[in-house]
C-alpha cells in the first residue's frame, strides 16, 4: 500500500504546482488526494465505501483516489444513467 501513498503524494505535489497558475480541476483533484491520504491515516484506504471489500490494486493504480470497488462503481454509474434518462 505504501506505493499508493507515494503515488498520491507525488501527484499531489505536481498538481499543487500546476494549480498555482491554473486553478480549477487541479484543486478538485488535490482535495480528492488529501481525502485519500486521510484514508491512509485512518486505515480505510483501499476499502470500498459501499460494500467494504478491498478495492483491486489494478483499480487503485489506475485511479488512486478511488473510494469504490469496480462492481460498486459500475452499479452506481448504471443507476445514475437510469436517473438521467428520466
Amino acid at each position: 500500500m505504501e506505493v499508493f501513498r507515494k503515488l498520491l503524494m507525488d501527484r499531489r505535489e505536481a498538481l499543487v504546482r500546476e494549480s498555482a497558475s491554473a486553478p480549477g480541476r487541479e484543486q478538485w483533484l488535490v482535495q480528492k488526494i488529501d481525502e485519500a491520504l486521510l484514508r491512509f491515516d485512518d486505515g480505510t484506504y483501499g476499502t470500498c465505501e459501499a460494500c467494504g471489500v478491498a478495492i483491486d490494486e489494478r483499480r487503485l493504480m489506475a485511479r488512486p483516489v478511488a473510494t469504490h470497488c469496480i462492481d460498486c462503481k459500475t452499479e452506481a454509474d448504471t443507476l445514475e444513467g437510469r436517473r438521467r434518462a428520466f
